[in-house]
């Protein structure tokens, strides 16, 4: 889990090819399909998109048969991924739709900011970028999230994503303004992709 919220994939490949093992050792079928999901979203990020999208789905349904909710956000979140690098956006978003609901029904909001900024990425993809309203409306609803959770990654990856959005429409400042204090709050994980891609755009943004 920490490996694919760093989206660190080298980390992501060594734990679950341990977690399957022992999964499959001791026959528990719950951490079997958390980790065939994984293999998937892992699949999706080496380009084996077919490959991605079997495991992902075996790996979800695997989960729902357990009877668990416990994982559902994660594995759901990593599934819209999968779906999304695939171009199956409109699946992408009915699952998004199914994860929002499953939170507030179970009141699990642990990735709830992450689903939010995923919506409106993928809004974006349908819709392009002369109709962001909603998409934007996303972003700010993850940014409260985040910002009322103190969760500071969730925060750093929303805000990188709108200030993108907002310089691909020329407002440098806005978007400038926007990054610059959430970046600046970090004080290590400088070799992170998060962190990575804000500070590549805000040295563009200065350009």
């Amino acid at each position: 889990m920490i490996a694919h919220t760093r989206r660190d994939l080298d980390a992501a490949v060594t734990s679950n090819t341990a977690l399957l093992s022992l999964a499959n050792e001791q026959g528990l079928a719950l951490w079997k399909a958390v980790g065939t999901i994984q293999a998937g979203w892992i699949a999706s990020l080496q380009g084996a998109h077919g490959d991605a999208i079997a495991l992902a789905e075996t790996g979800l349904e695997d989960l729902r048969v357990t009877g668990t909710s416990l994982h559902l956000p994660l594995a759901m979140a990593q599934m819209i991924e999968v779906h999304a690098a695939n171009g199956q956006y409109v699946k992408a978003l009915a699952l998004l739709d199914e994860a929002m609901e499953h939170g507030d029904r179970t009141n699990e909001r642990l990735f709830e900011a992450e689903l939010y900024r995923l919506k409106g990425e993928l809004l974006i993809f349908v819709r392009g970028l002369d109709d962001t309203t909603e998409a934007e409306k996303l972003f700010f609803k993850s940014l409260e999230i985040a910002q009322n959770q103190g969760a500071k990654s969730w925060e750093l990856r929303t805000s990188t994503r709108l200030a993108r959005l907002w310089a691909q429409k020329a407002k440098i400042g806005d978007a400038r303004n926007l990054l610059q204090p959430i970046h600046d709050w970090f004080t290590e994980g400088f070799d992170t992709m998060d962190l990575i891609d804000a500070e590549a755009l805000l040295n563009s943004l200065k350009q």
